[in-house]
């Protein structure tokens, strides 16, 4: 595995130590990143078995595809997502997608992320694409890496830097209660991170509120720990939580199912001391029902010039899965002004912590992983 020195100066980055073992431990929570005894295999037991991911899987329909979504607070080393996409590897449909949607706080520099990951030979061929993909600066907000971009058969890492419940809530449609709920939520969560006694601000109850909002119907819930806190703090939010043996030496961890959220309030919502209750505008718009008797999942679309602009959004909305016709009135793709033997790519950039350069610099990263 390639293990690239120049790093970039990044503050958010994790503290790293490492025990006589050769595992990394966390020096700003003091605590282990996985289980001293196998970390993969403490992975597929917590997150993957106890969420019934190959049986899920295996039932999902190759006549239908779709997208499957995971959910998980802790990005930590990457290990679950690795463990994750070797499973879907395995026994998902070839015309399903699988995206993974992990928050984390302080995520590894690429050097300490390659030196975790030489831990697992058996998963070298994907943590190499991991690695490869990895942002050249970790900043605070979302990052998008795609895998396997020549089928539909393919893996989505959303990224998100940030505490666990801002990262997340940025999830939800509008911050109107009407319609903050996703149209398709997440189906499997994997409530990781350090343990609630290190880090207890992340394992809070807003975050709980925020996993239930973004949740699918049924979606299920899976965590090492069995900390009263966290299983008072699951039902709270609406999950159905029971505890089931743990992994090693663990005597218990956690299992829980999303049950449905009461429907919520009106526009119309009225506060006996208040009044009217004023919410934010939302931003998303409800989305109309498919129409003239096509299935739901028959999405197309037509896209008017073949540019880089125009055969971008073809290829995305393919990976997708819609069918797509593009159209161009030259002979070839990119007969005009895309076609140019030479582009710059020029990004204003700014020292600066403001939404305009924030937004620049995630998408020259994006860019220059994409091109």
């Amino acid at each position: 595995m390639a293990d690239n020195s120049n790093d970039p100066i990044d503050i958010r980055c994790a503290q790293i130590t490492w025990d006589e073992q050769g595992l990394p431990v966390s020096s700003r929570f003091g605590d282990i990143y996985f289980s001293n005894a196998s970390g993969l295999e403490e992975s597929r037991y917590v997150f993957l078995a106890q969420n019934h991911l190959a049986q899920r899987w295996q039932r999902l329909a190759p006549e239908a595809g779709g997208e499957f979504t995971i959910g998980e607070t802790g990005f930590g080393t990457g290990l679950n997502f690795l463990a994750a996409w070797e499973l879907w590897c395995k026994l998902a449909p070839d015309n399903w997608h699988l995206h993974f949607i992990s928050v984390e706080k302080y995520p590894l520099s690429r050097r300490d992320l390659s030196r975790a990951l030489h831990l697992w030979p058996q998963l070298q061929p994907l943590a190499q694409q991991l690695l490869d993909a990895w942002p050249l600066a970790t900043t605070e907000g979302f990052h998008r890496l795609h895998f396997n971009r020549s089928s539909r058969a393919g893996v989505t890492l959303t990224l998100i830097v940030n505490n666990a419940d801002s990262g997340l809530s940025q999830l939800l449609r509008s911050p109107h209660p009407q319609f903050e709920r996703p149209d398709r939520g997440v189906q499997a969560w994997f409530l990781d991170g350090f343990a609630p006694a290190k880090n207890p601000d992340m394992w809070s109850e807003k975050l709980f509120s925020t996993m239930a909002k973004l949740s699918d119907k049924n979606a299920t819930v899976a965590t090492f720990t069995a900390a009263g806190s966290v299983k008072r703090g699951l039902e709270a939010a609406g999950f159905a939580v029971k505890k089931v043996p743990g992994f090693g030496r663990k005597r218990d961890m956690i299992q829980a199912v999303a049950r449905p959220l009461p429907s919520p309030p009106d526009s119309g919502q009225f506060d006996p001391g208040r009044g009217p209750v004023q919410h934010p505008t939302p931003w998303a718009v409800p989305r109309s029902k498919t129409g003239g008797g096509k299935k739901a999942h028959e999405k197309t679309a037509i896209v008017i010039g073949a540019g880089l602009a125009g055969c971008h959004s073809a290829n995305n909305l393919a990976g997708r899965g819609w069918r797509v016709t593009l159209l161009e009135r030259g002979e070839t793709l990119a007969a005009a002004a895309s076609g140019n033997p030479q582009g710059v790519l020029y990004a204003k950039l700014s020292s600066k912590r403001e939404a305009l350069s924030e937004f620049n610099l995630h998408s020259l990263l994006y860019a220059q992983h994409r091109y």
